[in-house]
């Protein structure tokens, strides 16, 4: 047992938050906590991590757990280079570091001493520790950040730093909250294959549905007060739940069944001859736990977006765009938006993905280049740093700025699809936190009439059923969809088309983000291939006429192995020439809506992929012969 939780309570402001929960982790246990905003998730956390008290039941920890924990951090000093802060993650190899140091200049007062030290530090892996941090560094993408110091990166920089020094700490339980807030989508990618390696206890809260198949082996679901614990990742535990609530639904009806026949018993006989049994019937029946219908009470939020009833087929031509600040970011930019485009933006953060999207939207203008609107085109963005409506205004305002013929009671139940209820309604938004106001700005967007809608990380601070029905919402709505999102599962399901951004430049590709990011690594891969074919090509001749002569093979075989050589890497040239302008043709306007035209394309790319695997295996033979 390494933590275990005994029928805990928490109330804030007069509300039951935790109500009667029990949970153990032991070795092993890897926990995915999920269910919707307010029901306690992260405040469950604070209470595991003991940076919150409990107003009932108990807590207990294994004697010197080592616990990882972001909200536990303290604020680094404002001068620390962040590289520093992520390495002195694990104080235990620091501080043998420095002894082992001190040994070397001043010699040890303990001869066993070093040998004890030296094999603690073996055991702890402080000898490949500079390469796990390297690792970490480079899986969040914060590479870039080692030389800075801390009080200079910015708030979401500052979040994937802390979640390095956390995992550099090696503890023996890892807490996490919303982990995938703040990464790109490589980034979280590789944090699914680092939980899955990671040799720790694992408690984590996210809404991310690949991440928690990929990384638990439990689910807690909380929903109304109630926690319940089921085997397996995300996908397997919906299935336990779905099972578990029909097995209730049958004690329930078994129960009400029961419940008709002693109150009838009761009606009949309260008065007569026994009324004794009757009374002890009614006094059982009232100390009765009754089942609720439903185990979980899925809420059905109906969520839409409104379009504007114009079908005009083009609406943004993007003509040599470049974009960025000072210097461009992102340059060359070709491409046509139609009605009816679902477009995932994918890029490392950084890469110009939201710089992108905000010149499309007309916000921010274009360095050189053009972006072409339809006429009359409606264009509805949301980023999380858009402006409201009525800037200071309350929340009530801000639906009412958009859509004025809403009466009380429709505006009402509105907002409470997005967890606005009565109280919340005359808040000013200067109160709300920042997972209010981006709920607030995406229930302003779904009253707004768009063609084009243009989103920036919309699912941040979203539960998974909201999440699942602004998926829904997306998929129905009529006009043209371009979103950034670290979320795969959310993108796979809403986007048909991505445009990736890698190095400055623009890849276009038909297909799901996962797709993409198969089709990407794939072309890194045959890159590498092409680097070592044109660094074989240089090898001097003479290391060749060695190998034969040294009786591998003959001086003529080996002319003939190096003719065939030419032959093949001129003709893998051609064929990744080829390969590359039948991609290209493949995201033209005239080409995929031509359902022949795509379909001979598609023929043509499998015949020539074919042949350049054949190819890539005989030059490898080729290359064999002649080194």
């Amino acid at each position: 047992m390494l933590l275990q939780v005994s029928h805990v309570s928490r109330q804030f402001a007069g509300r039951d938050v935790l109500h009667d929960v029990t949970f153990q982790l032991d070795r092993g246990d890897r926990v995915g906590v999920v269910g919707e905003n307010g029901t306690g998730k992260t405040t469950f956390l604070n209470i595991l991590a003991g940076e919150l008290a409990v107003d009932s039941g108990t807590v207990t920890r294994k004697r010197e757990l080592r616990l990882g924990y972001v909200e536990q951090l303290a604020s680094p000093p404002a001068d620390q280079l962040a590289g520093e802060y992520v390495r002195h993650g694990d104080e235990r190899i620091i501080a043998m570091e420095a002894r082992l140091k001190e040994i070397e200049t001043h010699g040890a007062d303990d001869p066993a001493e070093l040998d004890r030290l030296l094999h603690e530090f073996d055991m702890l892996g402080g000898y490949r520790y500079a390469a796990r941090i390297t690792e970490i560094l480079g899986g969040l993408g914060i590479e870039h950040l080692v030389d800075r110091p801390m009080g200079e990166i910015s708030g979401g920089e500052l979040r994937r730093v802390q979640l390095g020094r956390v995992f550099a700490s090696v503890p023996d339980v890892l807490l996490l909250d919303e982990p995938t807030n703040h990464l790109d989508i490589y980034a979280v990618k590789w944090l699914e294959q680092y939980l899955a390696g990671l040799d720790a206890a694992l408690v984590m809260v996210s809404h991310d549905r690949y991440l928690l198949d990929q990384s638990v082996n439990r689910i807690l679901f909380c929903h109304a007060g109630k926690w319940m614990l089921f085997p397996g990742n995300f996908t397997a535990a919906m299935g336990e739940l779905k099972a578990a609530t029909e097995r209730n639904r049958k004690l329930y009806e078994k129960q009400q069944q029961f419940k008709e026949k002693e109150m009838e018993f009761i009606r009949r006989n309260i008065e007569g001859q026994k009324t004794k049994q009757a009374q002890g019937r009614r006094t059982r029946l009232e100390k009765t736990d009754w089942l609720d219908r439903d185990l979980f009470q899925n809420r059905s939020f109906g969520l839409t977006f409104k379009d504007t009833g114009r079908r005009n087929k083009e609406l943004l031509s993007l003509d040599a765009l470049a974009v960025g600040y000072e210097e461009p970011v992102v340059s060359g930019i070709n491409g046509l938006i139609r009605r009816g485009d679902r477009l995932g933006v994918v890029g490392r953060n950084g890469s110009g993905k939201s710089t992108v999207l905000r010149a499309l939207a007309g916000i921010q203008p274009a360095l050189s280049g053009r972006v072409k609107p339809a006429e009359g085109l409606q264009v509805g963005y949301f980023d999380q740093d858009a402006a409201l409506p009525i800037p200071g205004g309350t929340v009530r305002e801000q639906i009412l700025a958009v859509d004025d013929l809403l009466r009380y009671e429709e505006l009402a139940g509105y907002l409470a699809r997005f967890y606005f209820f009565a109280h919340d309604l005359d808040k000013p938004v200067s109160v709300l936190s920042g997972g209010e106001r981006s709920r607030l700005k995406l229930a302003v967007l779904m009253r707004t009439e768009i063609d084009l809608l243009i989103m920036d990380e919309p699912t941040n601070h979203l539960d998974l059923q909201l999440k699942e029905s602004l998926t829904e919402a997306l998929r129905m709505f009529n006009g043209s969809l371009l979103v950034v999102s670290h979320d795969r599962f959310f993108l796979d399901h809403v986007v048909d088309e991505v445009l990736g951004i890698r190095d400055g430049e623009p890849r276009w590709h038909l297909g799901t983000v996962s797709e993409y990011l198969v089709w990407e690594a794939e072309q890194d891969e045959l890159s590498d291939k092409r680097k070592n074919i044109s660094s074989v090509s240089e090898t001097p001749q003479q290391d060749s006429e060695k190998s034969a002569v040294s009786g591998r093979i003959s001086k003529n075989e080996l002319k003939r192995a190096r003719w065939r050589l030419e032959e093949v890497e001129s003709r893998i040239g051609d064929l990744e020439e080829e390969k590359e302008d039948l991609n290209r043709q493949m995201v033209q306007p005239d080409v995929y809506s031509d359902g022949d035209a795509i379909q001979r394309v598609r023929e043509r790319l499998q015949t020539v992929e074919a042949e350049l695997d054949a190819l890539m295996t005989e030059w490898e033979n080729l290359q064999e012969q002649c080194m």
